[in-house]
């Protein structure tokens, strides 16, 4: 119904997860894989998680560290096999929405997926990614759905593929029967840039 196809890797947040860190409350996972996406997203795990990071003084002189609020998130996507090697998958960029119990929008973001250096997925393999989303304070342990989605992929000829992003906010409104939002509350420019900039690159 909702599985089409997405990507991710590299993590948005390189920090330390502590042996026995608190995971608190069970969360509804969706993805989402556009028509025409180069690969395809089969799973998507989430929640909200401590994580132990760095405090540091005016001087970059390290402090001490603290237990900060966070949203772990793990993904397993398959690049498709391809005959026309300028077509391999060098960058992915994909969006990520977070919703609390109260289906409230806690926090629309954009992450990037790499491989070491330059790289390419090989076609025909499987990967998977986790990533950590820092959070402040007020998000808790509230966090309660992850809706992810591929929205860009760049290929090692320099070329890119970039979704239309109206047939993923019909799908949301299709599938979900919660929460009322507007297109602009889902994809603000300040995320993801305005049309025309996608268009540049598309």
């Amino acid at each position: 119904m909702f599985r089409k196809c997405i990507t991710v890797v590299i993590a948005l947040v390189a920090l330390t997860i502590p042996a026995g860190a608190k995971t608190e409350w069970n969360v509804d996972n969706y993805f989402y894989n556009p028509d025409g996406c180069p690969i395809t997203v089969t799973e998507l795990q989430s929640h909200w998680q401590e994580y132990r990071a760095p405090v540091y003084n005016y001087y970059g002189m390290r402090l001490k560290k603290e237990l900060l609020p966070g949203i772990w998130c793990k993904v397993n996507f398959e690049v498709p096999k391809i005959k026309d090697e300028s077509k391999e998958i060098l960058g992915i960029k994909f969006g990520l929405w977070y919703f609390n119990a109260f289906d409230e929008l806690l926090g629309v973001y954009k992450a990037y997926a790499t491989q070491e250096g330059k790289k390419v997925y090989i076609p025909g393999k499987k990967y998977k990614a986790e990533w950590l989303t820092n959070q402040d304070d007020n998000l808790g342990p509230t966090h309660c759905r992850t809706i992810v989605f591929p929205y860009q992929v760049r290929f090692v000829d320099g070329t890119w593929w970039t979704a239309d992003f109206q047939p993923i906010f019909d799908w949301f409104l299709d599938t979900m029967d919660w929460g009322e939002f507007k297109y602009e509350d889902l994809f603000p420019d300040k995320v993801f840039g305005s049309e025309e900039e996608a268009e540049k690159t598309a």
